[in-house]
């Protein structure tokens, strides 16, 4: 049985090669898991249900929320440590991690009634992330976020000291990329999970620091990490 492993954000199924070919499943081999992250991240977004029209949208960080990251953000800027996130997807090294504690949460909760409204649905908050700090050079590969868990999710960008805007790279629900600049005191609603997303360019700045929240519906999403492989699997071709 293939298992996935994944961090708070990337699918990495089976990937145990730099070749994106696919790892047996059962122990007869007929069938196999998809491992390259850019057609991981193209089947999940394909399969999986969509939840609004176009996939994402920009909109303004309420001024009491941003406030209080704002603070958090350069009372920690000085003090962070690595992320120790996976290296199979930030290949450019780790993003600084600055530990906020329960504020995540906090803003998370003071953020719900907005998500839910964006998704026209209720939502059960499932991760709240952050603060996150890339550094120059940095980029993210494609990838989705857990189909479990990070479902409606948001970007809520706090602060950036950069040479030049940096996008991140997004697909919407018709498959068309687009770029995506983010200011300080704005915020990313994005179907984490069936909208393939990266930050393909290397950063070119001194920091870009933000918070990562995350929801599930409450009704009718109950994806299993089993639903996930199931998805993944690639038939055998049928001999003649």
């Amino acid at each position: 049985m293939v298992q996935i492993r994944h961090r708070d954000f990337f699918y990495i199924c089976g990937y145990d090669n730099t070749s994106g070919v696919s790892v047996t499943s059962d122990p007869t081999g007929s069938q196999e898991i998809e491992t390259d992250p850019r057609k991981v991240a193209t089947i999940l977004a394909t399969k999986l249900p969509h939840l609004t029209e176009r996939g994402f949208e920009v909109v303004t960080t309420p001024a009491s929320i941003h406030d209080r990251l704002s603070h958090a953000y350069r009372a920690g800027l000085d003090t962070t440590r690595p992320e120790q996130s996976d290296p199979d997807y930030l290949t450019a090294g780790d993003p600084d991690y600055i530990d906020i504690g329960n504020l995540a949460y906090d803003m998370g909760n003071a953020l719900h009634l907005m998500h839910e409204e964006w998704a026209g649905q209720r939502l059960e908050l499932t991760a709240a992330y952050g603060l996150r700090i890339y550094r120059r050079g940095q980029v993210l590969r494609w990838h989705v976020d857990r189909a479990e868990t990070h479902v409606i999710s948001s970007i809520v960008h706090i602060d950036s000291e950069s040479d030049e805007p940096w996008p991140l790279h997004i697909e919407d629900h018709l498959g068309v990329e687009h770029e995506v600049c983010l200011k300080p005191g704005q915020m990313l609603f994005y179907e984490s999970a069936t909208c393939p997303h990266a930050r393909a360019t290397p950063f070119a700045g001194e920091h870009f620091g933000s918070l990562f929240v995350h929801f599930k519906p409450i009704e009718g999403w109950d994806f299993t990490q089993d639903d996930i492989v199931a998805l993944l699997k690639i038939e055998s071709p049928t001999n003649p």
